[in-house]
């Protein structure tokens, strides 16, 4: 055989090699595109099944513990409005107070069908848990004292002159003193936590004086920030609505208080403002006490029918 044969015949066999190891690579790459592609695809919606899940088990937590039964059905509306397929939504009930929504879907692949999986199961698990409101924000700057609040019925949130003889009438010097805080934090709600601690008692300093016109601006404004159709009352009101007020609930006579004074702090109780009576010092602050879901934190504080919800670890 000629040497010029000889190396025909080399670079055949190696040509060939070539071939063999190009088509073993592109088997290895589509491998990898498939588990790229399909991984990622899969990653994308368990995300979004995370995110209807926890929707879902906060939805669902807002009913507990008297209504389990609606629960599960606002539990499995969420999820649907979140992207969950209704049959492929499963709720139990670890405890009275807390809900566990699964919701799982059936993912069709691309890349990984030539390896012969066609389709693969996602799922996600939330759980979430209600509890008496132990941390606020927004808390609107009155107090009032201990006690067992009626549904519906009316309480002064503010009392007009006449009835502090001691210079006090129901106001909360809530992150600062004098008029003007007072007034803001009735308008926009005191912007900062308002917190139980249960390894100690928590006190709030008063704001004396009566403060008619900053009370009157701010309530009327707020009032007049409610733009729902048909208008809310009490007992139907948006969940946004600005005339829901979250008020702190303390433990004091106020017959007793002196001027500037500090009053402990035993939970939250939620009022939906009717308006401000009475004129010049005189002028009262009127809610009607409601039972309210508020954005907040749940924990052991006292149980004044403000709740709040949370997602369990």
């Amino acid at each position: 055989m000629s040497r010029v044969a000889r190396v025909s015949r080399v670079l055949s066999n190696e040509k060939g090699s070539v071939i063999v190891f190009v088509a073993l690579a592109m088997v290895v790459l589509l491998g990898i595109a498939a588990i790229v592609v399909d991984v990622g695809l899969l990653y994308f919606n368990r995300i979004a099944l995370s995110n209807a899940a926890d929707a879902a088990a906060l939805a669902g937590a807002q009913e507990l513990p008297d209504n389990p039964g609606q629960a599960e059905a606002e539990a499995v509306s969420y999820a649907v409005k979140n992207g969950a397929e209704e049959t492929r939504v499963v709720t139990t009930f670890p405890d009275s107070h807390s809900i566990k929504v699964t919701v799982s879907r059936t993912v069709p692949l691309g890349f990984a069908k030539v390896f012969g999986i066609a389709s693969s199961d996602v799922s996600a698990s939330a759980t979430a848990t209600v509890g008496s409101l132990s941390a606020v924000w927004g808390a609107a700057p009155f107090v009032v004292p201990d006690q067992e609040f009626v549904y519906g019925q009316p309480y002064t949130l503010k009392y007009g002159g006449g009835a502090g003889d001691h210079g006090n009438f129901g106001g909360l010097a809530l992150g600062g003193r004098g008029a003007s805080n007072y007034e803001d934090n009735i308008k926009y709600g005191y912007q900062g936590w308002l917190r139980m601690d249960e390894c100690r008692e928590v006190w709030l300093e008063t704001e004396p004086g009566n403060m008619s016109g900053p009370t009157v601006r701010g309530v009327t404004y707020r009032i007049s920030q409610c733009h729902h159709s048909p208008p809310c009352t009490f007992d139907h009101c948006a969940k946004d609505c600005p005339r829901v007020v979250v008020v702190p609930v303390a433990d004091f006579n106020p017959e007793e208080l002196h001027g500037r004074s500090q009053v402990r702090l035993v939970g939250f109780a939620a009022f939906f403002l009717e308006g401000v009576s009475g004129p010049g010092n005189k002028c009262e602050v009127t809610g009607r006490f409601i039972r309210w879901v508020a954005d907040g934190e749940p924990g052991g504080a006292g149980n004044y029918g403000v709740v709040a919800t949370r997602l369990k670890e």
